[in-house]
């Protein structure tokens, strides 16, 4: 399961179709396949496509997070943005929990799995600090 935020089309994000997703480099807004967009806390706010959001959620929770085959996405954050890995890590597992705490609320069929997801997400963010 993962902590799917409320996105927005491309068209929404930018009109003319030219916007790229700034963590893959790959998923424009005026891709025929539209994926979806969303506000990234780990980058003040800036969107980006949902794809990229979901590989960094799956990576941030992971229990095995050290040696995980795409820990290479926030090695290259640290990097970019200069920030700790772990304050990313963090950002980005905190934003699940609202947006669980969101679909939580609905009282919707997959509540007990993202209870679930919520637990554990709070766990791995008290490993953390």
């Amino acid at each position: 399961m993962d902590a799917i935020p409320t996105y927005l089309s491309g068209y929404e994000v930018d009109p003319s179709g030219r916007y790229t997703c700034p963590l893959c480099g790959v998923q424009r807004a005026g891709d025929a396949e539209d994926t979806g967009w969303v506000s990234c806390p780990m980058l003040n706010g800036q969107m980006i496509c949902l794809g990229s959001c979901i590989d960094h959620q799956k990576v941030a929770r992971s229990d095995e997070f050290d040696s995980h085959y795409d820990r290479g996405l926030f090695e290259t954050l640290h990097i970019n943005l200069r920030r700790p890995i772990n304050e990313l890590r963090s950002i980005c597992m905190s934003h699940q929990i609202e947006v669980l705490d969101e679909r939580i609320a609905e009282a919707g069929p997959n509540t007990k799995q993202m209870l679930e997801l919520k637990s554990l997400l709070l766990v791995r963010i008290r490993t953390l600090t």
